[in-house]
C-alpha cells in the first residue's frame, strides 16, 4: 500500500486549523489557567510554524503506522483508533 502524501498534507492542514478553531473557543478557560494567556500576549509567528511541522510529523507517522498494520477499509480504522 502507497502512503499518498498530498492526503497526508491535507489532514495535516485540517488538524491544524480544526486545532486552532478549538483552542480560540476556549480562550477563556486558558486565560483562567495560563497566566501568559492572561497577560495579553500573543503566540509568536515561530511558534506556529513549529505547530504546523509537529502536525505534520504527526500525521505522516499516523500514515506510516496506518500502512504497516494494513488498514484498508473501515474495520481497520476502528481497529486501530480502540
Amino acid at each position: 500500500m502507497k502512503i499518498h502524501y498530498w492526503a497526508v498534507l491535507v489532514a495535516s492542514i485540517a488538524a491544524f486549523v480544526f486545532s486552532s478553531v478549538y483552542y480560540s473557543l476556549l480562550a477563556n478557560v486558558w486565560r483562567a489557567v495560563d497566566p501568559a494567556a492572561a497577560a495579553g500576549t500573543k503566540p509568536s509567528l515561530t511558534k506556529g510554524l513549529i505547530e504546523i511541522a509537529r502536525t505534520i510529523v504527526i500525521s505522516f507517522v499516523l500514515a506510516h503506522l496506518i500502512r504497516r498494520l494494513g488498514g484498508t477499509d473501515l474495520k481497520s480504522a476502528v481497529m486501530l483508533a480502540f
